[in-house]
């Protein structure tokens, strides 16, 4: 389950998923933008024992859209070059 995050944390994870984002457009290695940015990934899940893990995007009702978007695009981007 997840930590006890508070908003401040989403607001961050928000802010440096939207940067993520941006950067995949300048990077010139999907491989390295990959690697670079495999910690916040991990950072915006949550791994339920016997579940699978999840994008973890809402934070008291209120949805931080920037980590979803990352969330998913990463995982589209790494499943592509497995």
């Amino acid at each position: 389950m997840a930590m006890n995050r508070t908003k401040s944390y989403y607001l961050q994870a928000e802010s440096e998923c939207l940067m993520a984002i941006v950067d995949l457009k300048s990077i010139n290695s999907v491989e390295k933008w990959l690697s670079q940015y495999e910690i916040l990934y991990d950072s915006i899940r949550i791994k339920p024992e016997g579940l699978p893990a999840i994008i973890d995007f809402n934070f008291e009702g209120e949805s931080f859209i920037g980590i979803h978007k990352f969330g998913r695009l990463y995982e589209m981007i790494k499943g592509i070059f497995e």
